[in-house]
């Protein structure tokens, strides 16, 4: 056995000193169209990225002689790129860079992860050692690793493991695929994947999020697919760099290697473009489909699970991506959902997401697009491929990155678990602000994940303005396209002020997912500053865009993007307001406009823009029903796809006041399939009306009934009555006192839900200046009762009610004469007046309700 060791190890020593001679190079690739579509045509486009503007790659001599071959114009940048990432990293300690970040305290990182001994990445054994490790740690929630029945191309083993609350045991749960190092010189892509797996294990009974996960979703991995390449590369560079992708298969014309990932069965080889037939190219697909055996390990495994999520790990791009990989102009079934779901899942790490075709290049015969597409030998799972680290740290980066890369990977590894599962955003389906004391607070429910189940909704207040708030009962479905809109009763508390923060908590809850989120509102009357319902364009300026009365939102006119029945292709066009609208510092304020559109999958979008400069510059506004994506170089938020119904956008603007503003909608299409477009209808910025009021209030001679319906500046009694105070004798609430100068006062502050009665020593004028009380409840309490008029106008007798109902007994003036008491046949009082209190008599605790 060890004379057969030596010669397999003498043997792998020849092999890497023969390649030696063949030199990876990182090379500058030149940007022209025609040079740019050789290259693709040779299938070496699939190796391409772009770096400073530039379009790189790192290939071998095989691939150079194969664009120069097809007249592919390059320069070679780095001659040696492997010697270049062995250097890069030479003499560094991976335990004291580990030790080093963790004592940092900027990532948890997981007690147990640790950078490898190959430039910090892990040798093929490290990686089996891991596993053997977390088992031995965790012996309940993760397998012993297992390997395939299907050996690699020079015999070892490819390995799966399960990570899950009852891990021997197949369960009725949904299932998650996670794999990586499919591409030998992706070592990261197995690192991030390690220290994901430690901290699912290590935060199981701290974290209730991860506990839930792991209970209710089982979660498969495969750290290595193709181990020959990854040991051909660790034999060769056992410090890092080492370049080699694909299997160590021998080719008929006696060159080495099939690239796995252009070998899977679906759309295998549908051209030249997506894959290499040329044996020494980096993406050789092989001489037919599943000729590649890691490529048959993971078929079959696969046809043997029930996927309904798959996560193809991969370096580098920072970049998720989904089918269709094979073709650019055709989108799949599930476009919408797809871009939706990795919209969540690269929310936080920013990565640029969409179909190979659009962000990168095409590809054929690649595991996501067999995953999703592939339904009759298997069940077919929305698949995903993710690119871990960016373009300028390469395939193995410093040290110091290895961990930062893992930490960009984590979040998106965990939602991607919860997607599984019924994984449900909470979204704000109401006005920005809120008027009356009472009503309803609508939201939505948008379910991002594969499985449905019904989900708990309570309700809760954040801070304290809530008199009552309702709950929701159980929501049986919740659709995975579109937004499940609800509503809960809600009354607020006397006395809030026009700009006041109104803050409440929706919680979504199941045995296996719960969520929650803090929504917020302003309390305010709306004041317009801009509103057009499209009855024309004259106040827009506009370049092929067109008032519309095919379809509307309120009659009979709306604005769009399509002049007859569909948008250009290669369409750019634009309408913008013509004037400016200026919002103070001190205003809230937002944009809302109902919009319908239809739209392709491709690239074709529609922006909310402002203009801070007199349309100068345009910058993109976010708004609730608009999608996060990488456009022109940088994240953006877009209107895409299809929303079939009429939607209600609100867009606040809470960071862009104090300059005077334009606002407007850009739309771009590509080259495919133009749709029926996007219409616009009743556009609108609207501002929290900040403005005081002031309310006089006549005091008589002698004892006088008052009272306000103002919410004043300042509460405290003496500031209030200050330049009246020589003319004030008494002042009572019925309870409580106030006599200018005493110091055994009992009133400090006024409350504009008290009445009062005053005694004054001269008539005189109150002026009460503050925000108008929004509310028109009073709480009281049985027995009389001195209640303050909290209305603007004069209200009817006749109009009072109470809630229980039926339970005033006699209303009087708190200083006066006039009253209504029916059982005592006395009926001379008709109206309460603004500005007077009044003495009301019910028979139990009561809300009395002005209307």
């Amino acid at each position: 056995m060890k004379i057969v060791s030596s010669l397999i190890i003498l043997w792998t020593f020849a092999l890497c000193t023969y390649a030696q001679t063949t030199v990876y190079h990182r090379v500058v690739i030149d940007d022209s169209k025609e040079n740019l579509d050789l290259l693709r045509h040779t299938g070496m486009g699939s190796v391409l990225y772009m770096h400073n503007a530039e379009y790189v790659a790192e290939l071998s001599a095989d691939d150079l002689k194969i664009l120069d071959d097809a007249n592919v114009d390059y320069t070679i940048r780095i001659r040696d790129i492997s010697g270049f990432y062995e250097q890069r990293n030479r003499g560094k300690n991976p335990a004291e860079i580990t030790s080093g970040i963790s004592a940092r305290g900027e990532y948890d990182v997981p007690e147990n992860f640790s950078l490898g001994s190959m430039g910090g990445f892990f040798r093929l054994d490290e990686i089996i050692q891991q596993m053997d490790n977390m088992h031995a740690l965790f012996p309940d929630l993760i397998t012993q690793k297992t390997a395939l029945p299907t050996l690699s191309y020079e015999g070892n083993p490819i390995y799966w493991v399960k990570i899950s609350d009852n891990p021997e045991v197949d369960e009725d749960e949904p299932e998650v695929f996670y794999n990586s190092l499919t591409h030998a010189r992706e070592p990261a892509s197995a690192a991030q994947l390690i220290y994901f797996m430690y901290h699912l294990l290590e935060n199981y009974d701290a974290n209730p999020g991860l506990k839930r996960i792991v209970d209710n979703t089982e979660l498969y991995f495969i750290l290595c697919i193709n181990p020959d390449g990854y040991l051909y590369n660790e034999q060769c560079y056992p410090d890092g760099g080492g370049m080699w992708r694909k299997n160590r298969s021998l080719n008929n014309n006696g060159s080495r290697g099939i690239d796995p990932n252009r070998n899977f069965g679906y759309m295998w080889g549908h051209d030249d473009i997506g894959s290499s037939p040329v044996p020494n190219s980096s993406t050789y697909r092989g001489d037919s489909a599943w000729s590649a055996p890691e490529a048959q390990a993971v078929k079959a495994f696969a046809q043997s699970r029930d996927f309904k999520l798959v996560i193809n790990g991969h370096s580098f791009g920072d970049m998720l991506l989904h089918p269709w990989g094979y073709v650019s102009y055709y989108t799949p079934d599930d476009y919408d959902q797809l871009r939706d779901m990795a919209s969540v899942l690269t929310y936080k790490n920013h990565f640029r997401f969409g179909s190979p075709s659009k962000c990168i290049y095409p590809v054929n015969g690649d595991a996501t697009d067999w995953f999703y597409g592939e339904e009759v030998e298997k069940p077919s799972a929305f698949a995903f491929t993710s690119e871990v680290g960016n373009d300028e740290f390469g395939f193995w980066p410093p040290m110091e990155e290895i961990i930062p890369q893992c930490e960009s990977c984590l979040e998106m590894n965990i939602l991607a678990a919860e997607m599984a599962g019924c994984y449900t955003s909470i979204f704000d389906a109401g006005p920005m602000n809120i008027e009356k004391n009472e009503g309803y607070l609508t939201f939505g429910l948008k379910r991002f994940g594969l499985t449905n189940m019904p989900f708990e909704v309570s309700i809760s207040a954040a801070n304290d303005v809530f008199d009552s708030l309702g709950m929701v009962s159980t929501i049986q479905h919740i659709p995975t396209t579109g937004l499940l809109k609800d509503s809960v009763y809600y009354r607020l508390k006397n006395g809030l002020k026009p700009g006041d923060a109104i803050k409440y908590v929706i919680k979504i809850e199941n045995e296996s997912y719960i969520s929650t989120d803090t929504l917020s509102k302003i309390f305010g009357q709306e004041r317009v500053l801009i509103y057009d319902h499209f009855d024309d364009l004259v106040h827009w300026e506009t370049d092929q865009w067109a008032y519309r009365d095919n379809l509307f939102a309120s009659p009979q006119f709306s604005a769009s993007n399509v002049e007859n029945s569909y948008y250009a292709n290669n369409a750019q066009s634009f309408m913008y307001l013509n004037d400016t609208v200026e919002i103070s510092d001190s205003d809230y304020a937002w944009v809302n406009f109902k919009a319908i559109w239809d739209l392709d999958g491709g690239r074709d979008y529609i922006r909310l823009v402002y203009s801070d400069d007199y349309g100068q510059q345009w910058k993109t506004l976010q708004g609730r029903y608009s999608s996060r994506i990488f456009l022109d170089s940088g994240m953006t938020f877009v209107y895409e796809g299809q929303v079939k119904e009429w939607v209600d956008e609100w867009v606040l603007l809470d960071s862009i006041k104090g300059k005077p503003l334009r606002f407007g909608f850009q739309f771009t299409s590509d080259a495919k399939y133009g749709r029926s477009g996007f219409y616009c209808d009743d556009f609108s910025v609207f501002a929290a009306d900040m403005q005081k009021v002031e309310q006089p209030i006549v005091v008589g001679l002698g004892w006088t009934g008052i009272s306000s319906f103002i919410l004043p500046d300042h509460s405290k009694i003496e500031i209030i009555l200050e330049d009246n105070i020589n003319a004030i004798e008494f002042l009572t609430d019925g309870s409580g006192f106030f006599r200018p100068g005493n110091p055994d006062n009992s009133l400090t502050d006024w409350d504009t839900d008290d009445g009062y009665m005053i005694k004054a020593s001269q008539p005189f004028t109150l002026i009460m200046e503050g925000y108008p009380e929004k509310s028109n409840r009073l709480l009281l309490q049985s027995g009389w009762n001195l209640v303050s008029i909290i209305s603007e106008e004069q209200v009817s007798v006749d109009s009072l009610a109470t809630y229980p109902p039926n339970r005033i007994i006699a209303i009087k003036e708190a200083c006066g004469s006039l009253a209504s008491w029916p059982a005592q046949d006395i009926n001379t009082l008709q109206y309460l007046r603004p500005g007077s209190s009044y003495y009301i008599m019910v028979i139990s605790d009561a809300t009395l309700i002005m209307e």
